[in-house]
């Protein structure tokens, strides 16, 4: 928690920094684990872990970054919320407002990233364990 408080004081002290800080979360190595392990985070690690992505989203290219692992695992994240795992309110998943209400990131989603099956396929699982 230490290094997560670290990282958002430095990101928010300054626009250099903050990119800095940025540039130094990969999407693949960091972003999509994160996003997968979320629903598993104690409260107190999401609060920190939270806060530091929100802070982050004032960088456009992160912004594009953290919009491409939400959906590559929103279907996994969805599956365990669906089978009882992890409270909604402190999903990292809840922060998609933050560019799904962006044409830009939504367009290059659907396109590229097949967001509207990956939604469809997820609504699917859900119903389905529900029955």
């Amino acid at each position: 928690m230490n290094v997560l408080q670290w990282l958002t004081g430095l990101a928010r002290s300054c626009d250099p920094l903050c990119q800095k800080v940025a540039e130094s979360i990969s999407p693949d190595r960091h972003l999509a684990p994160l996003l997968r392990a979320d629903f598993k985070l104690s409260s107190r690690v999401t609060k920190y872990w939270h806060s530091l992505l929100l802070t982050l989203l004032a960088v456009p290219t992160f912004k594009s970054h953290l919009a491409v692992a939400y959906c590559d695992t929103y279907q996994a994240g969805t599956a365990e919320y669906a089978r009882g795992m992890g409270v909604l309110e402190r999903s990292g998943y809840a922060l998609s407002v933050q560019f799904l209400n962006r044409v830009t990131y939504v367009l290059d989603l659907v396109q590229r990233r097949d967001l509207l099956g990956k939604l469809g396929a997820s609504l699917y699982q859900t119903l389905d364990v529900a029955v």
